[in-house]
């Protein structure tokens, strides 16, 4: 007799909410350890097994990058190269912000920064999941839109990266040296229509020669 659906279900829940387990104690322990973190407290934090913990996560490494992943805004499923470059630069702005002057965010790239020359692997890690993945992304829908010319032609990543650092401002900055206040929902919009309407000015298509 088979195993019946309702129990492969069954099981394939339970197997998930211990993964949920295990990443949510990775990140505390994460937090207060760096990447000099035991998989052994880990795995007593997550009340697993250390044999269930690697049966999900090969390795720190794995685990890390999963907890990168989990953290990750899903920036791909919005942004839409297609779509005009005003819709993509508010959409990235928003999201970008929400998440980056996020307290969790800063606690974590605290760490990232102090971690950095003892665990060059972390950075890195951190750098392809996050900064880098985010700046690809946007300069594909900034290099669409100069196709279209929509704006005009220019080098995309260093357009994107140059909205990024509008859209952060220094307020990233004294936020992890904690100088400044979680912003507020309103005072990021305010920064991302600012941000948009500097880089739309900057770009705006060269006017045509007679």
């Amino acid at each position: 007799m088979g195993i019946q659906p309702d129990t492969r279900r069954s099981g394939r829940r339970r197997s998930e909410e211990k993964r949920e387990r295990i990443l949510d104690a990775a990140a505390a322990v994460f937090l207060e350890d760096g990447f000099a973190a035991s998989m052994d407290r880990v795995a007593r934090l997550a009340d697993v097994s250390k044999q269930t913990l690697y049966s999900h996560f090969e390795s720190k490494e794995g685990l890390y990058r999963a907890m990168a992943e989990r953290l990750r805004w899903k920036m791909q499923d919005r942004i839409d190269p297609a779509k005009p470059v005003l819709d993509n630069l508010e959409m990235f702005g928003r999201a970008f912000r929400a998440k980056v002057m996020a307290p969790e965010t800063v606690a974590m790239h605290r760490q990232l920064v102090g971690q950095a020359t003892q665990f060059p692997e972390l950075a890195a890690l951190h750098d392809e999941h996050g900064p880098l993945r985010s700046l690809r992304l946007l300069g594909a829908a900034i290099e669409a839109a100069m196709d279209r010319g929509e704006i005009r032609r220019d080098d995309p990543l260093i357009a994107a990266e140059q909205f990024i650092a509008l859209c952060q401002g220094l307020v990233r900055h004294r936020l992890m040296f904690g100088t400044a206040a979680t912003p507020t929902e309103a005072e990021n919009e305010t920064a991302v229509a600012r941000a948009v309407d500097v880089f739309m000015r900057a770009y705006r298509p060269e006017p045509e020669r007679a």
